[in-house]
């Protein structure tokens, strides 16, 4: 019907169009395709590390880790009574020792000045409790 020329012509035109859909496509997915935000870590993710905490290492790396992402304490948050929980089972671990409990207090209570009471009475309450179930 119509010669070889036509066709490579028509088939020239329609891989351009193939082409800049395919580019046009690619570069709008790149713009609009967002990865979701990572789930920040929270006290119940770092309560879930505590049990995990088998060595006098890891115990103390735990501390660190608790002290520096939340030992600052937001006193109008309404997290406080875990938050407490967590400074609990942290120093009732069997590998801290009383000496590190007291310098957590000392650490924790230095940093929110506000609950400096209730940080003490949540530290001697798992001393307490940890002595009597390791005597």
């Amino acid at each position: 019907m119509y010669n070889q020329g036509f066709y490579a012509i028509i088939l020239m035109i329609a891989c351009g169009f193939g082409f800049v859909i395919f580019v046009f496509g690619f570069f709008m997915r790149s713009i609009f395709d967002k990865k979701p935000a990572p789930k920040p870590f929270t006290l119940k993710d770092f309560r879930k590390l505590i049990p995990n905490a088998k060595t006098q290492d890891q115990a103390h790396e735990l501390i660190e880790q608790f002290v520096k992402k939340f030992g600052l304490f937001a006193p109008s948050s309404s997290d406080r009574q875990e938050w407490l929980d967590v400074v609990k089972e942290l120093t009732s671990l069997e590998v801290i020792d009383t000496d590190k409990a007291a310098e957590v207090r000392e650490r924790l209570s230095a940093k929110n000045p506000n609950i400096k009471k209730d940080i003490s009475d949540a530290i001697g309450l798992a001393l307490k409790t940890k002595k009597d179930t390791s005597t």
